[in-house]
């Protein structure tokens, strides 16, 4: 409770100084300055947000004030102010915080770097230069500032074998470095191995210069299999042909693990080789999972020759592609998903109808609405039951009246009507109300169950349709 009243008041605090701000006169700018020396740490937070934005002398004293402050929250503020207001005078302040470690270090930095100018430079550059934890920080910071791009090189050479997190954000900086030395770097973090290597592979993969990319493409081939996969896997993000040829090679590799990354590469890729590539390796006979990886490739290709694949595999005999096909259709053509679902349900086949009720929540409200007033009238009590429960969920008056139509009609089956009154039941409002007592009578009947009927009875979904 002492929570929620304290987020309230911190709510209110927030209102009503950013209230303050947006007036923007002398008598609104002296009450948030006066609320920014409340001893209530909310109010004066909130005013120093507020503040943030404003010029003027009295805005940076305070906010030079608050950079010494023990709270964390007012410094990072404090910063943020003169790191958007490009203020060089506060750099030493701001390279001191940095320097001291703690949560609001990154704040600094970060402000460093929105100052920028030779000052902040070398202040971030002897940040990144020590041993902590805001050493990786200052290093990306530091070789986002035009013109420090050989600093920050010639830093992250030297910090690949500290190891940590520093290495770690020299992996990221030499990423988008163009120098051969960086790429040189990289290639002998993969060829040690460690922890570093996979995050290597994919770091000459971004530089996209032609050197890196001929690196990864020959690290495709490499007999260490983690090394190919994340090779693999930075090739499918570029668009050279290079890369293009290595993974339409890998897509018929012995092992699968690589034909799946090189069927996920081609399907980011994209192209003609690219999709009939992927089409083959998702037509029947071959390896389920590669099939899998293919089908969800296709949707993600989504071209009308992509689509079609998809609708005539939604009807594969293997449940687990015809459903990974459904799901994809759904989401690179609703209409053809939706144009599947409704040609199943005036099938005969009831394992399928089943799945494709499973499934209707993948389609749009109307569509969705077809097939389950489609299955309502279906003469498998378990395509009814399924079908009513799923109305009785999205509701609207189509559910209703075909719900009702079911209860009340003299030829319905008995289990017909107890799932409609089970269903117009828990859909509530008006609908239970007008057939209170016909569903007081199927909810007080006996069940099957209750008669002695089978306690392990199919409940309409088969072992393929709850995967």
């Amino acid at each position: 409770m002492q929570r929620l009243a304290s987020s309230a008041k911190l709510s209110r605090a927030q209102v009503a100084a950013s209230a303050l701000a947006q007036m923007g006169d002398g008598p609104a700018h002296d009450a948030l300055m006066a609320a920014a020396a409340s001893e209530r740490p909310d109010v004066a937070r909130a005013a120093l947000s507020a503040l943030n934005e404003n010029d003027g002398d009295d805005v940076r004293d305070l906010m030079a004030k608050q950079l010494a402050s023990k709270d964390p929250q007012a410094v990072g503020v404090a910063a943020s102010y003169f790191g958007s207001h490009h203020d060089e005078a506060a750099v030493p302040t701001l390279r001191e915080v940095a320097l001291h470690g703690g949560s609001e270090a990154t704040q600094a930095i970060v402000a460093l770097a929105g100052v920028g100018g030779e000052g902040a430079r070398t202040a971030l550059t002897e940040v990144a230069s020590r041993a902590g934890t805001s050493q990786g920080a200052a290093l990306q910071q530091l070789a986002s500032l035009p013109g420090a791009q050989p600093e920050a090189r010639a830093l992250s050479l030297r910090l690949l074998h500290q190891g940590g997190q520093a290495a770690a954000s020299a992996v990221e900086v030499l990423a988008s470095d163009t120098s051969p030395e960086g790429r040189d770097a990289l290639m002998r973090l993969v060829r040690e191995g460690g922890g570093l290597a996979d995050s290597a592979v994919a770091a000459l993969g971004r530089r996209g210069d032609p050197d890196s990319i001929r690196a990864v493409t020959d690290l495709a081939h490499s007999d260490k299999i983690n090394v190919r996969l994340q090779a693999l896997s930075a090739l499918g993000s570029t668009n050279e042909p290079h890369a293009a040829t290595a993974l339409l090679d890998a897509a018929r590799d012995s092992d699968i693990r690589v034909r799946r990354t090189a069927l996920q590469g081609l399907a980011t890729m994209g192209g003609p080789d690219a999709e009939r590539a992927i089409m083959a390796a998702a037509g029947a006979g071959g390896e389920p999972g590669a099939r899998r990886v293919a089908v969800n490739s296709l949707g993600r290709i989504g071209t009308p020759d992509a689509n079609r694949q998809l609708e005539t595999l939604a009807k594969d005999e293997d449940t687990g592609i015809a459903r990974t096909a459904f799901y994809a259709l759904a989401r690179s053509s609703p209409e053809g998903a939706a144009r599947i679902a409704t040609q199943t349900m005036a099938s005969d086949d009831s394992a399928a109808k089943l799945t494709a009720i499973q499934l209707s929540g993948q389609l749009d409200q109307d569509s969705m609405r077809r097939v389950l007033l489609a299955g309502v009238k279906d003469s498998d009590p378990n395509v009814l039951n399924a079908s009513a429960q799923a109305l009785a969920q999205i509701g609207g008056p189509e559910a209703q009246s075909a719900l009702g139509d079911i209860l009340t009609a003299p030829d319905s089956p008995d289990a017909s009507r107890r799932s409609a009154a089970e269903a117009l039941e828990s859909m509530g409002g008006d609908a239970t109300q007008r057939y209170a007592a016909e569903i007081a009578k199927y909810k007080d009947a006996p069940s099957e169950d209750d008669q002695g009927g089978d306690p392990n009875a199919d409940d309409g979904f088969d072992g393929d349709a709850r995967e």
